[in-house]
């Protein structure tokens, strides 16, 4: 018996929240964070196009349901231009039929949306060697260094705290005898080196303030960061505000650096329970600013983790922030794959934008 195509409709997203659990994507535990999540997600993102695409497609055999798709929209630069793009939010596959079945699918969205007139970019950010694979196989382009994930200790202290909680007590005698430089150099050497805080310091900062129109230093900054971006999501006040100020169950920390009255930098950050941090966004304005790029990464660093935090996450991948990360001599890990992949390729992927926040997860 063939398969059959069809478009999603809300109506589906039970059943579709069942696949994810047949096929090991989730569990039955998160079903009321998944179902919530999905209208923000899918319906929601229009707000960013204001285009009416489907939400995604879902294949059936018979009337089982055995493949999805969704798609949240974006807009999103490439080649000098600016063109809507649709970020598969999820491709989920039965464990019975891996293989032709995502394979079909995928070429149709690709035929969908290549077909369409308003000039689709299609985006996915892989989780998996095989998803990257199988993009590639079907003549994406992947941006490099998507794989790199870049972890800052930014105090020992509380590493030793959140992680060691049975040396817990030990603290205030370490601390006491001076010896917290010898818990740093065994971080170090395990391989977690403790980053110093830098001369600089970020301040809090109201989201609704910079995503207000008419603010005058916050809109020249989003346009001074947009223009020497050559690939990526276009982070303008619409998508900043649908990302992080409307997102249904993730509360986001707002940092901003400003130098003699003018906004130089502004922050974006999540706090989990486990005493990470992640930083989700790191805007910047144009280099003739004082403070150098690393400066003002440390002090993004330092925003991000709070009080709370003992550790930073950071997805923050341009060149400067690269080289950045490196001199500071950050913790980084790189995934066997690139996880941002665009679709029809551009000719350049210089100079790619792509933070944790472009992750639907966070």
């Amino acid at each position: 018996m063939s398969y059959r195509i069809e478009e999603l409709n809300s109506d589906d997203l039970d059943r579709v929240f069942d696949l994810t659990v047949e096929a090991g994507l989730t569990s039955r535990q998160m079903k009321q964070s998944w179902i919530a999540t999905q209208p923000w997600l899918l319906e929601g993102s229009k707000v960013n196009t204001g285009m009416t695409p489907p939400l995604g497609h879902v294949m059936f055999k018979a009337e089982e349901l055995v493949c999805f798709v969704g798609y949240s929209q974006r807009m999103f630069k490439s080649d000098g231009g600016i063109s809507p793009a649709i970020v598969l939010s999820d491709l989920v596959v039965h464990p019975d039929h891996r293989g032709m079945a995502g394979i079909m699918l995928c070429k149709h969205l690709l035929r969908f949306f290549e077909s369409a007139p308003e000039n689709w970019k299609i985006v996915g950010l892989h989780h998996s060697r095989d998803a990257a694979a199988l993009w590639h196989a079907l003549g994406s382009k992947a941006v490099p260094n998507t794989g790199l994930t870049f972890t800052a200790t930014v105090s020992s202290a509380k590493f030793l705290s959140l992680r060691l909680p049975h040396l817990r007590f030990l603290l205030p005698i370490i601390q006491a005898l001076g010896c917290m430089p010898i818990v740093d150099a065994l971080l170090t050497r395990a391989g977690k080196p403790v980053t110093a805080q830098g001369p600089l310091r970020m301040q809090p900062c109201e989201a609704s303030n910079v995503l207000a129109p008419g603010t005058t230093d916050y809109s020249e900054l989003l346009s001074a960061f947009q223009a020497v971006q050559k690939t990526g999501v276009v982070r303008d006040i619409a998508y900043l505000k649908w990302r992080y100020l409307d997102h249904p169950q993730r509360q986001f920390h707002w940092y901003e650096l400003r130098s003699e009255g003018r906004v130089q930098a502004i922050t974006i950050a999540h706090r989990g329970h486990d005493g990470a941090a992640t930083l989700c966004e790191l805007i910047v304005g144009p280099t003739d600013i004082s403070a150098s790029f690393e400066e003002i990464l440390n002090a993004a660093l330092f925003a991000c983790a709070g009080d709370e935090a003992a550790i930073v996450r950071s997805k923050v991948v341009i060149p400067a922030a690269i080289q950045a990360f490196r001199a500071m001599v950050i913790m980084e890990d790189e995934k066997a794959y690139n996880q941002f992949w665009i679709s029809p390729p551009p000719a350049s992927v210089d100079d790619a934008v792509y933070t944790f926040g472009d992750n639907k997860l966070l």
